[in-house]
């Protein structure tokens, strides 16, 4: 195209307000020339008000039009708002660091995530509609890429909170604490509530686990809980806590006076620790069985080895 002359230029009409170009960034009108057509003209510029950079010939770098307030308010995403969404993330991971959830912590959670998901679709929503009103960058520009952090820390939170990995975490923190606490319920110097990491844990309760093996039509095979014989029991009856004490090391023995194991069936000595403030219609204990199977189920409760002897254990009422 043939440069066009002063006297074109200062001949030629204004742009009309439609054809008019502003910063992506500020909504400063920036200057660009016109030719004989009425064609915008020129190379790459600068935004005179903050000094982004634009290119006549790249409509990402512009708009064609400047933002209403709500707009600029609610149509734009930077660290801070991605980085908010790390917040309902880690209360929900710290809520099911728990055996069975910390209720409370979970709500708040929720409502947050809520929240933020919510403010994300209106910024979002208006996002677009600036780019299909004004034109300019869409809503996932080169300078935009803020808009993907929130939905990624929070579509990663919750694939993790979906695993056995907050509540690993948390046992990592509190195992050392935990062994101490087992030392001293065998001595019987525990005095709850006593601290775990970032645990409560309250009352201590020996029982022994009467369990066998279960195989299920399709092959599988699962170790359940067929009866549990609480500590309570065993000091009102002292014939039967001879009998249950050598059934652990000697299955053939009498569990209950007239009755003796099936076959299968083993007596597994626990401990559980309750979890102050953990669940809702159920409760969370950390448990220890000395020498028990990876998972046990049964009756209103179930076992889940974490790390040794150590496993998270969940009771429903």
């Amino acid at each position: 195209m043939p440069e066009s002359s002063p006297s074109e230029l200062a001949s030629s009409p204004p742009p009309a307000p439609r054809d008019r170009r502003f910063c992506v960034a500020c909504d400063h009108d920036l200057q660009v020339s016109a030719g004989a057509s009425g064609d915008l003209v020129g190379e790459a510029g600068r935004c005179p008000e903050c000094g982004l950079d634009f290119d006549v010939a790249n409509p990402r770098t512009w708009r064609r039009g400047r933002r209403s307030g709500f707009e600029r308010r609610f149509g734009a995403c930077g660290p801070i708002f991605g980085g908010f969404a790390l917040i309902p993330v880690l209360l929900l991971s710290f809520a099911n660091s728990a055996p069975a959830v910390y209720f409370g912590w979970a709500m708040l959670a929720v409502l947050l995530l809520s929240a933020y998901t919510l403010a994300w679709l209106v910024r979002f929503a208006t996002r677009i509609g600036s780019r299909w009103r004004l034109g300019g960058p869409g809503p996932i520009a080169a300078r935009e890429w803020w808009w993907l952090v929130g939905p990624t820390v929070i579509a990663l939170g919750l694939a993790m909170v979906s695993t056995p990995v907050p509540v690993r975490v948390g046992f990592a923190l509190a195992q050392r604490d935990l062994e101490r606490i087992r030392e001293e319920f065998g001595a019987g110097t525990l005095a709850p509530p006593a601290t775990a990491g970032w645990y409560e844990i309250g009352k201590g309760t020996r029982s022994f686990l009467i369990i066998e093996s279960q195989v299920f039509s399709d092959g599988r095979e699962r170790m359940a809980i067929v009866n549990v014989i609480d500590e309570s029991e065993l000091s009102a009856d002292p014939d039967l806590a001879a009998r249950v004490r050598a059934a652990v090391e000697d299955p053939s023995a009498l569990v209950r006076p007239g009755s003796m194991l099936s076959k299968g069936q083993r007596v597994v000595e626990s401990i559980r620790f309750a979890i102050e403030d953990s669940g809702f219609l159920d409760a969370g204990f950390w448990g220890w069985i000395e020498d028990g199977p990876a998972e046990l189920r049964g009756f209103d409760m179930s076992w889940r080895r974490v790390s040794g002897h150590w496993y998270a254990m969940r009771e429903t009422w």
